[in-house]
């Protein structure tokens, strides 16, 4: 119980049944052992039972009679609480009152309207008490009494008598509060709902407070009890007794005597130190809150991201109440938890947030609130420059980040969820690489009308909701994750990390280190990619039995139709579609339909080539002659490993191989050219016409 009372009673306040009366009576009980601790340790239980009013009779009846000035001390200065009004209302306004109805059974306690058994039992406990601080004379010990009921510890056989009074030189003033200090709202007192009613009056600040009179005319006010008043001049008393030289109170030494936890205990010098608190301290503040329903609804819903939030209705079911009142909740624990980070009111929360902790949180604050338009990357970026901390350690806590800083209608967060290593800096390269040599497939339209014609752009776009909607913006969706996986530590994608990422092959399965070795790579990855990829397997074969070769060799279109047991315009079509796709992903660098990742090595080959070939103005032995010299190959067998580059470069295989057929008489073919055509009736359905 002891070490649970250091922390703020945190497992204490999460057992059922427990609330703050029970975590009150519990403090004073503590207060009673240390009080009586003695100096072996070990703690005086009679002299407990005496303090806490629970000595038998014969203990007790050596103590006179209440001296007729205590019996006329009013009720507010038992410690009742909010009851103090209602028992008063019953006709029992002072100890002597309540000590009269004591003897008759509380008749007329139980008669005061409002008031149950707790009350009842509360009275009864103090009356004890306050039997307990007697002495022989009669006189109540008031000092003693009012640290019992407080839960504070005291040693009424340790107190010496009083000492003589000080020379009016000897007297210690206590040091006034700054003008920062009386500037502070009322709420830092923690006066909980009360703080209202004193705002009403004209009481915004501590300096209204301390003003003359103020504080005599305190329980007049409407909604401000007697004990409320008592609660305020203690208070009041504590933050001045705590001033520093410059007259600034230690507001968190202060609170933790209120019975609340300063959090977090450590110095927060720097942004990383306390990005990496936040999880902790919103954990502790979610801890400390009472009730399990609140609980509840802070962990499943304000900590968490879009996706991994608990639904209202789901919630509701767990709780047995409307998504409605989840959601009035859940805005009320927000706010109070903003007001206490943002606008220095901590009157709604279980803990105390150390002014470290607070200071960056308004550092934030001020910073974004400088932009008038403020969008996902902006918030993140301001969030950065306020933090001094990268934006991939900002990932974990940009939910909760939103919630505080921002009313959820400013800045909206994405749907899609951005991976965290995209955060981090990426290579210029990276972010200017077109979305069309990526593997985006049919998708590659629809991004590029939405803007998204790099992958800067592409991350951006997410970043502010402008995906295109359904396949298209999945396709986006998935590159963004793909690209997250294969990003290594320079910031950049090569094939392999982007192949495996995307689970697609990668071509060449090596990355050619010469020209000669680009050209014996070159037939069979441009093979291998036509059967991986979106075409025809038809289309390989053609290309492994006809399109690869040199003129001199290379089938005829009927020659490789009969070999594929098709037509030779089939063959064409196939041809052209497969010599097209390959110019589009090896020349224009299009790889959205490609099939596979194409090593960047191998892409730079080819495009060399492609320059080549437009410097030699497209004449097949100027560029062998010339693609010879550059890559130091010799021309001879170049003009059969280059003749499948050049098919690609040009759209047309080079040369044309003239088919074997019969040939006929020139005058046959002039008797042939000078004969009429026939004239003859073609029929055609539905009508008759003759030509």
């Amino acid at each position: 119980m002891l070490d649970d009372a250091a922390a703020g009673f945190p497992q204490l306040r999460r057992l059922p049944g427990f609330g703050r009366q029970s975590v009150q009576l519990v403090q004073e009980r503590l207060g009673v052992v240390g009080s009586c601790a003695c100096p072996d340790g070990k703690i005086d239980w009679q002299g407990f039972s005496r303090l806490c009013g629970f000595a038998p009779a014969d203990e007790t009846a050596s103590s006179g009679p209440l001296s007729a000035e205590d019996r006329a001390v009013p009720i507010a200065k038992l410690h009742l609480g909010a009851r103090t009004d209602r028992i008063a209302a019953g006709g029992l306004t002072s100890a002597g009152d309540l000590l009269d109805d004591r003897d008759v059974g509380y008749r007329q306690l139980k008669r005061a309207p409002r008031l149950g058994e707790a009350a009842v039992v509360l009275v009864d406990r103090r009356l004890r008490t306050l039997e307990a601080c007697r002495a022989p004379d009669g006189d109540v010990d008031w000092v003693m009494f009012d640290a019992l009921c407080l839960g504070q510890v005291v040693k009424p056989q340790l107190v010496p008598s009083p000492p003589a009074p000080p020379a009016p030189s000897q007297i210690a003033v206590p040091q006034p509060l700054s003008a920062r200090a009386s500037g502070r709202p009322v709420e830092v007192l923690r006066l909980g709902p009360k703080a209202k009613f004193l705002r009403q009056a004209g009481i915004s600040t501590i300096g209204h407070l301390q003003r003359e009179g103020v504080q005599s005319r305190l329980s007049r006010l409407a909604g401000v009890g007697p004990g409320t008043t008592e609660i305020i001049r203690t208070r009041l008393s504590d933050l001045v007794e705590s001033v520093d030289n410059n007259g600034d109170p230690r507001w968190d030494a202060v609170a933790a005597s209120w019975g609340y936890p300063v959090t977090p205990e450590r110095s927060l010098a720097t942004g990383d130190a306390f990005v990496e608190c936040i999880a902790d301290v919103i954990t502790c503040w979610i801890e400390a809150h009472e009730t399990e329903a609140d609980r509840l609804i802070l962990s499943e819903r304000l900590v968490r991201s879009r996706e991994g939030r608990l639904k209202l209705d789901a919630l509701g079911k767990r709780l047995g109440v409307t998504r409605e009142r989840v959601r009035q909740r859940e805005k009320k624990l927000l706010d109070g938890l903003c007001d206490a980070l943002l606008a220095d009111d901590q009157s709604r929360s279980p803990v105390q947030f150390s002014a470290d902790f607070r200071s960056w949180w308004e550092r934030a604050a001020q910073l974004l609130s400088e932009t008038s338009s403020l969008s996902w990357p902006g918030f993140v970026s301001g969030l950065e420059r306020a933090w001094g901390v990268p934006a991939a350690r900002l990932a974990a806590v940009l939910p909760l980040a939103l919630a505080i800083l921002t009313d959820g209608e400013q800045v909206v967060p994405p749907r899609t969820a951005i991976p965290v290593r995209l955060f981090e800096p990426l290579s210029p390269a990276l972010l200017r690489r077109s979305i069309r040599s990526l593997p985006v497939g049919r998708a590659a339209d629809d991004l590029e009308d939405a803007g998204c014609t790099s992958f800067g752009a592409l991350l951006l776009a997410a970043m502010e909701n402008r995906l295109p909607q359904g396949r298209s913006g999945e396709a986006g969706a998935r590159m963004l994750n793909g690209i997250a996986k294969a990003v290594n530590p320079d910031g950049d994608v090569d094939a392999d990390g982007l192949a495996a990422a995307l689970q697609m092959p990668v071509m060449p399965t090596a990355s050619p280190a010469s020209g000669e070795a680009f050209l014996d790579l070159f037939n069979d990855a441009v093979e291998n990619a036509l059967r991986l990829g979106p075409t025809t397997e038809r289309a390989a074969e053609v290309w492994r039995i006809r399109t690869r070769f040199p003129a001199a060799i290379r089938p005829t279109l009927e020659e490789t139709g009969a070999q594929l047991s098709t037509w030779g315009p089939t063959v064409k079509r196939e041809e052209t579609l497969l010599l097209a796709a390959l110019n589009a992903q090896l020349v224009e660098g299009d790889q959205t339909n490609a099939g596979v990742i194409w090593r960047g090595e191998f892409l730079n080959f080819a495009a060399e080539a492609a320059r080549v070939r437009e410097e030699t103005g497209g004449k097949f032995e100027a560029f062998i002659t010339c693609l010879a010299r550059r890559w130091a190959i010799d021309e001879e067998p170049m003009q059969m490993q280059a003749a499948g580059l050049w098919a690609v470069l040009s759209l047309y295989p080079n040369g044309r191989r003239s088919p074997v057929r019969g040939r006929r008489e020139k005058n046959d073919i002039e008797a042939t050219a000078s004969e009429p055509a026939p004239i003859g009736l073609i029929v055609l359905r539905g009508f008759r016409r003759v030509h």
